[in-house]
């Protein structure tokens, strides 16, 4: 059987080598491609990428997601920081009752401190100003 790399096994791994450093180098430099609108759901890795020059990068931290901006700060999606909300006014009758009325105040009491309870979590998350 005839040598099918007659250069010597160095000769070929140095090669490999050179390939793959190549390959790694082009993997970094190669641009984003902008998602206009995908067909399927996609995965993006945990990760902790390098200050982008211009937009933001996208990437997961213990399987949430994040996002690095160009300034070079993190922000983080709120998650769990606000709570449901049971309503307790299922219906009212026409004209409402006494009680039908303080269970559609206490709905919008309560209704009003998740959503300033939602805005305060955004904010601090830095995802609103």
């Amino acid at each position: 059987m005839t040598d099918q790399m007659p250069g010597g096994l160095e000769r070929v791994l140095a090669d490999i080598q050179q390939r793959l450093a190549r390959l790694e180098r082009d993997a970094r430099t190669i641009a984003a491609t902008p998602v206009a609108r995908a067909s399927a759901p996609f995965f993006i890795p945990d990760g902790s990428p390098d200050t982008p020059s211009g937009g933001f990068v996208a990437y997961g931290s213990s399987g949430e997601p994040r996002f690095k901006t160009s300034a070079g700060d993190v922000i983080a999606l709120p998650a769990g920081d606000v709570s449901d909300h049971t309503m307790t006014s299922s219906s009212v009758s026409n004209p409402p009752t006494q009680s039908q009325v303080n269970a559609i105040r206490t709905d919008l009491a309560n209704l009003s401190q998740q959503f300033n309870n939602a805005l305060a979590s955004l904010r601090a998350d830095n995802v609103i100003g």
